[in-house]
């Protein structure tokens, strides 16, 4: 199951022996299913939230572009002004 969805985790895709590293459409991928890939994990081991063997900020802006796109409006994000 792992596999097939590309969910991070230490049975994922990207831990096979020379397998490339998780760039920005997996951390798209990633933010964008994290809610769901958090419930996953508390019940099945192997499954985790954020994937390891990534190419650093690609994948980090990737994943929190994701993750900001699940979340739309839900989180507001002011600088200097009071949230009402």
């Amino acid at each position: 199951m792992s596999y097939a969805l590309s969910m991070p985790g230490f049975q994922s895709k990207y831990k096979v022996v020379n397998a490339s590293q998780a760039g920005f459409l997996s951390g798209l991928w990633h933010g964008l299913l994290m809610p769901v890939f958090f419930i996953v994990s508390l019940f099945k081991d192997g499954v985790s939230i954020y994937e390891t063997n990534n190419n650093g900020n690609m994948y980090h802006f990737g994943y929190l572009l994701g993750v900001w796109a699940f979340a739309g409006n839900t989180i507001n994000i002011t600088i200097g002004h009071a949230v009402v």
